[in-house]
């Protein structure tokens, strides 16, 4: 009986968790806006789902930004659940004055 017990107990997180839908992070530059595509990857946008960049609330996406998507599988399709704008520096910084660097 506490055998019995302890499976229950083991095999019903397993249960929860096969139903949860895969999350998946996707990290790139916009390629299309309508439909949204980033890194070859075409991900459904929901209404009200916002997009997070230091510059503040209200940014619109742009080809060329790059982003990093936090995504759900739903069958078969990718739908954003954060997107957050990313502001790659590339090189080296050798020099900062005020608002911009070198």
């Amino acid at each position: 009986m506490r055998l019995l017990a302890v499976l229950i107990l083991v095999i019903c997180p397993v249960v929860v968790l096969a139903d949860t839908p895969a999350r998946l992070g996707v990290f790139g530059t916009v390629e299309g806006v309508a439909p949204l595509i980033v890194a070859g990857q075409q991900i459904d946008l929901p209404a009200g789902v916002p997009v997070i960049s230091v510059l503040g609330t209200g940014q619109e996406v742009a080809l060329g930004d790059t982003l990093a998507v936090a995504a759900v599988l739903r069958e078969g399709r990718l739908t954003a659940l954060r997107v957050l704008e990313v502001y790659p520096v590339v090189g080296p910084v050798t020099a900062v004055n005020g608002n911009t660097a070198t």
